[in-house]
């Protein structure tokens, strides 16, 4: 029996050589929805069992299957039921898999730090003002609204926070753009109001997802207005690290196949990012929380705020705990589809290579 080590044996499964560095081709490329390239997938050998790291989304189920198949041909070998050379033909092309109830591997320090080298460049939060879509106002009030209408339309209701426990302080209308206070009991009227307060003991938050305004009733429980069942899409997924240091989250957000809506600090040590969900579905959210939490946890990410009823820290508010400013740094714009490498091409241009 010929003897071969994990590498060797990734190595004729592609039908190629891994690089210098263990890249290769994404071996589920075909489930890619953006352009591939030779280096997106990283392999690591150092653990009992090869793994490896595909910077595009689109493909994680497939490659998580692939995987899982990888590990099985590797028992096989062990046990000496299959041969080596019948690898290349044992698996070709990915086919759609549901999800296994599988919870995201714990965070690893050091895999973050080799992810985030593969971006070359450090990222201030100057570069990303400087490179975002939509121009970022130095006014706190307009950071906020500017978010708000660049990042929700004209059907939806936005819900706002002083207190994260109470049933939303205010509520930005999408149809007319109009901010108003809420009362905190049901069957009153909101009140219009020109701005928002923009300060709070321990910041202030929205509601990531759009909901109708009104109370529901609920059973064994009190009215609500932000409940599962008020929301009326799941447009976004919120992202943020509390374990990495900022320019280590940014490199690695800067990988990110996935469209990025907006990025803005928590007033603490956090940096928000929302990560769009298309179509907005709460089957869809589920799959992109899936791929989002296996795919990030590991480099870390905090998977459990992967919620589709979720408060995150509102662009713009002060947060008086911390003295610090809930700062908007990027803001997508609607129609952009590009990703945040892409925007920062702008100012992180990468080498150009003379023609032979």
């Amino acid at each position: 029996m010929q003897h071969l080590s994990h590498k060797q044996i990734i190595e004729r499964k592609l039908g190629t050589a891994l690089s210098a560095t263990n890249t290769s081709h994404c071996p589920c490329r075909e489930w890619h929805t953006s352009p591939s390239r030779a280096t997106d997938c990283q392999w690591y050998f150092e653990d009992s069992k090869p793994h490896c790291h595909c910077l595009h989304s689109s493909c994680s189920d497939a490659l998580s299957e692939y995987i899982s198949r990888l590990y099985s041909e590797l028992n096989r070998i062990r046990r000496s039921t299959l041969r080596p050379e019948d690898l290349a033909s044992s698996y070709h092309s990915p086919r759609p898999i549901k999800h296994a109830p599988t919870s995201p591997e714990p965070f690893n320090a050091e895999l973050a730090e080799r992810i985030a080298a593969g971006y070359p460049h450090n990222i201030s939060y100057d570069d990303l003002r400087a490179c975002s879509p939509i121009s970022i106002p130095s006014d706190p009030q307009a950071q906020a609204l500017k978010f708000f209408s660049h990042s929700y339309g004209s059907t939806d209701n936005i819900l706002i926070f002083t207190n994260p426990l109470s049933q939303g302080d205010y509520i930005w209308r999408g149809l007319n753009q109009q901010l108003y206070q809420l009362a905190p009991q049901p069957n009153k009227k909101a009140s219009p109001i020109s701005s928002l307060p923009m300060s709070a003991a321990n910041g202030m938050y929205y509601l990531i997802s759009p909901v109708t305004g009104r109370w529901r009733s609920r059973e064994n429980a009190k009215p609500s207005r932000r409940c599962g069942t008020c929301a009326t899409r799941y447009p976004y997924a919120l992202i943020e690290s509390d374990c990495l240091p900022a320019a280590t989250w940014l490199r690695i957000l800067a990988q990110l196949e996935d469209r990025i809506q907006a990025i803005y600090l928590s007033g603490s040590k956090s940096i928000h990012a929302l990560i769009s969900v298309l179509p907005d579905t709460l089957d869809n959210f589920a799959t992109v929380k899936y791929s989002l939490a296996h795919r990030l946890r590991p480099v870390g990410a905090d998977h459990k705020a992967l919620s589709a009823i979720r408060l995150s820290r509102l662009p713009g508010a002060y947060r008086e705990s911390t003295g610090q400013r809930q700062e908007l740094l990027w803001l997508n714009a609607p129609s952009n589809q590009g990703t945040l490498k892409h925007a920062l091409a702008k100012i992180h241009p990468q080498p150009q290579h003379e023609a032979p």
